[in-house]
């Protein structure tokens, strides 16, 4: 192999390794923000409304061609279950309202019909009428949820992140054993 070939393998490593410790970064910053949000004071509240229903999200969606450098963005829309839930409650005498189930949004693809036990079972544990603990951000209730899941997409970024670190340091060390 040449040396211009084996310092590119090196760089290209390092590029590799660089690209996980950014996403490791971006990993513990989601976990920082969802170890806050686990920690959020609570309020009582009353459950207005509740159940499963099916909703439109729309997503960011960019489509990788190498003969269109920039390609325009376009949102693609796709149709999801969902836990509603619609609920009042107050802090230091102020009335809020809120409409978060959970501190990370649980979604599920619509077109599998019905919905995952577990998206049922999270339904079902709201009965309109009943008195629920609202979680809220401290300075600002407006921002709330009503039960706390940990954010999947945080052990994503540290996994891939960890992935990429280990195959970058792996890549940058074959190339320089093999420059000898």
């Amino acid at each position: 192999m040449s040396e211009t070939s084996l310092n590119r393998g090196i760089v290209l490593g390092a590029l590799i390794a660089l690209g996980g410790f950014v996403a490791l970064a971006i990993g513990f910053v989601w976990m920082r923000a969802d170890i806050e949000r686990r920690d959020w004071p609570t309020a009582s509240g009353t459950l207005r409304s509740a159940g499963l229903a099916k909703i439109g999200r729309a997503r960011l969606y960019v489509e990788a061609r190498r003969s269109d450098p920039l390609p325009d963005p376009i949102y693609q829309y796709d149709t999801v279950w969902t836990v509603e839930v619609d609920y009042e409650f107050m802090v230091d005498d102020k009335h809020f309202a809120g409409d978060r189930a959970t501190s990370s949004r649980r979604v599920e693809p619509a077109d599998v019909d019905p919905p995952s036990v577990a998206l049922r079972e999270l339904a079902a544990s709201f009965k309109p009428g009943a008195v629920v603990t609202v979680h809220y951000r401290h300075n600002d209730p407006e921002q709330n949820y009503l039960v706390y899941f940990e954010n999947p997409q945080v052990r994503k970024a540290q996994l891939i992140g960890g992935l990429l670190v280990a195959a970058g340091f792996a890549m940058v060390g074959v190339m320089r054993v093999w420059r000898g």
